[in-house]
């Protein structure tokens, strides 16, 4: 399907094997209590596949999108919320590839499984349009001051890094920041309940009077920070479609039929949707 070299077939049956061990032992406690996949994520991130897109020179795997699609995939099939997290991290990575000699130091703690990355892209008042934040940067002395309300973030208070954006200070595009776990400021609040995927954390986080220095933090250009949301973040994430075509087999409860005939309707505009973004994966050379 995925048209891989013997190299990229290796990375895939590698990470197929650890879905089949390690992802699939734990996914039912994962999405049953909705429990983060650390389990499944550490196992991930000692065989190297944190670092799938990071570039050799760095200490990862120097893979593409093809690989990674064909990966996920693989992930999916035994837990959708171990595909989310490990697809998001994998948002952020590439973010961080904008520029890999600021990030340098983050990338090769990512390929060593030492870096969990996300992405803090949706807030209150935004709705589905990520890339036009409400939030604005404000300038404090040499660097600036972040405040925003994220709607969902995945691996919420979990994650090492978080690849954010807001309003910049000086104009009216926006810009993308890396904010660590242990910047003050930072709190995690809600809980998922949901149909499926109850395991990513995927919850609302509020950034009160984050403090970032550009030169250290700045992804890309200031003002410009959609060409880090829409040329590097979102090419990862449209491989979403293989994690939702891969993990439509789900359990559910009784409690959960009232919502079984509303996801049956939408199963076959998924498949539909699948098979298009299967056929673009395979005739795309940015793969």
């Amino acid at each position: 399907m995925y048209r891989l070299t013997a190299e990229q077939e290796a990375v895939v049956a590698r990470a197929r094997a650890i879905a089949e061990s390690t992802i699939a032992a734990h996914a039912a406690g994962v999405d049953g209590k909705g429990q983060f996949p650390a389990g499944s994520m550490k196992a991930l991130a000692d065989a190297g596949l944190w670092g799938l897109l990071v570039p050799a020179e760095l200490g990862g795997m120097g893979q593409g999108l093809r690989t990674l699609a064909a990966v996920i995939d693989e992930i999916a099939q035994r837990c959708a919320s171990t595909a989310m997290v490990f697809m998001m991290h994998h948002c952020g990575v590439n973010c961080y590839l904008a520029d890999p000699v600021k990030f340098a130091g983050v990338l090769r703690d990512a390929a060593a499984g030492k870096h969990l990355s996300t992405l803090a892209f949706s807030e209150k008042g935004s709705r589905s349009q990520f890339w036009a934040p409400v939030s604005k940067a404000v300038v404090s002395g040499s660097g600036m001051i972040l405040s925003a309300e994220k709607s969902w973030v995945t691996s919420a208070g979990l994650a090492d890094g978080i690849v954010a954006s807001c309003g910049s200070a000086g104009g009216p595009g926006p810009s993308v920041y890396l904010v660590n776990k242990d910047d003050a400021g930072l709190s995690t609040s809600g809980g998922r309940d949901s149909l499926g995927m109850k395991g990513n954390q995927s919850n609302p986080m509020s950034f009160k009077h984050v403090a970032l220095d550009p030169a250290e933090r700045l992804i890309g250009v200031d003002g410009k920070g959609d060409d880090i949301m829409l040329g590097k973040a979102l090419p990862v994430f449209q491989v979403y479609l293989r994690l939702a075509h891969a993990s439509r087999r789900f359990r559910h409860t009784e409690r959960d039929d009232r919502r079984i005939c509303e996801v049956r309707a939408n199963l076959s505009s998924i498949g539909n949707r699948f098979d298009t973004s299967n056929t673009a994966i395979a005739n795309s050379k940015a793969f």
